[in-house]
This record gives C-alpha cells, structure tokens and sequence, in this order.
C-alpha cells in the first residue's frame, strides 16, 4: 500500500465531505488500486511520512493565514477528522474578507469556514504543533536512530516562506514523547532558502534538501 495526500481541491467544503476524495489522506492497495480513506478535514497537506516501527503517520499541512500544522494522523477504524475549514489556528486572507465583504457575501464565508481557534472543542483532532505565523511548512522525515546516535527519533520538517525572523528559510527539528501523542523538543536551524523537499539518503548518510531560491540542491551529512 502506499499513502496518498489530497488538498481541498476548489471547494474547501469538500474537506468535510466523507463522500469525496479531497482534503483527505488516503492509502492506496497497489495490486488492487482501490483506497482506503485514512483521514479528512485536511487543507493542504504538503509533507507525508509513515514511521513504520512505531506504526504512526505524521504530517504536515498548510494553513491559510497563518496555522501551518504538524498532525499525527491515527490508524484506526474511524477516519479521523482534522477540522479544516471549520477549525484552524490560521485566518482568511484579508484580500478574501474584502471580497466576500464587497460581494455582501462575508456571513455566507464565515458559516462555511469559521475557523475556530479550537478543534478538541468541535470534536475534531489538535494538532501536535501549529506555526502563526506560518512557516510554508513543507516535507517531513524522520531520522533513522542507527545513523546518528545524537538525533536519534528526530523528524525534520522543511520551511520556506520569506520571513527569516518567523522561522521561514529553515530546517524544524522535534521529537515525539513516549506515547508519541505530543512534541517533547522543538527547534529550528537557519538554512536560508526555501526549503521545497528534503530526503534521506541512506546509503550515502546524508539529508538531501531541495532549495528553490538559489535554485540548488543541499547536502546535509549525518554520520555520527
């Protein structure tokens, strides 16, 4: 099987539609070809890593105006809901509100998409860790702990947005507690550019980012 990640599409009422395919997390049987609806209530999901000895999926997303989010996505027989657009610790755009506002469409906005600065509240699952501002959150990858005894069980999430001082530009580094439900450390280390996608070159130890504004392509060794 393999994970598939969907944003919102056109529509962000989709998200919240169990009968459609966009703003969810999917697997996909290879030999079948038929899915299997993991998660909804997504956004735009950019980053999608599947840490098999602990059997979790985490993934990153983009919120609007704010409230880029880390989500550890839960296996079960339930799809979990992540609230998009009906909680988010992110704002519409004020180009949109005017919009809306100049359409007298503004209450017609605000009932389809209220962001509320809350999901546990509205029964939906919180997210480990949100960036307001955001960050551009983009790819994750989690460390195997055999390569450097130091980063052992740290995941990496790229950021690229344009705002140095908000923590754009730059490599996020955590860690997950025992129980694997919540961010035990949090830290970030300065890269400079916009960080697109990052791999993990195990044969080579190294992290392999690609870096838009140059362009270029970045090498980060990780031997012990």
């Amino acid at each position: 099987e393999i994970l598939f990640s969907i944003g919102e599409g056109l529509n962000r009422r989709l998200a919240q539609n169990i009968n459609s395919i966009f703003g969810k997390i999917v697997k996909i049987d290879i030999e079948t070809k038929k899915y299997t609806m993991i998660s909804m209530g997504h956004r735009n999901p950019q980053g999608l890593y599947f840490d098999k000895k602990n059997n979790i999926i985490t993934s990153t997303e983009h919120g609007p105006d704010g409230g880029d989010e880390i989500n550890i996505i839960k296996l079960s027989d339930n799809v979990s809901n992540y609230g998009w657009p009906i909680s988010s610790y992110g704002n519409h755009y004020q180009g949109k509100i005017n919009r809306y506002k100049e359409a007298g469409k503004l209450d017609e906005l605000l009932k389809e998409a209220p962001l509320y600065k809350s999901h546990s509240k509205y029964s939906f699952e919180e997210p480990i860790k949100y960036f307001t501002p955001s960050i551009g959150i983009s790819e994750i990858i989690k460390l195997p702990e055999d390569l450097n005894v130091n980063l052992k069980d740290f995941y990496l999430v790229g950021a690229m947005g344009s705002n140095i001082d908000e923590g754009d530009k730059s490599l996020h580094y955590f860690k997950l507690n025992q129980k694997k439900n919540s961010i035990e450390k949090i830290d970030n280390v300065l890269i400079g550019e916009r960080i697109r996608d990052i791999i993990l070159s195990y044969e080579n130890d190294l992290i392999i980012m690609v870096l838009e504004n140059s362009p270029s392509i970045g090498f980060i060794s990780i031997k012990n």
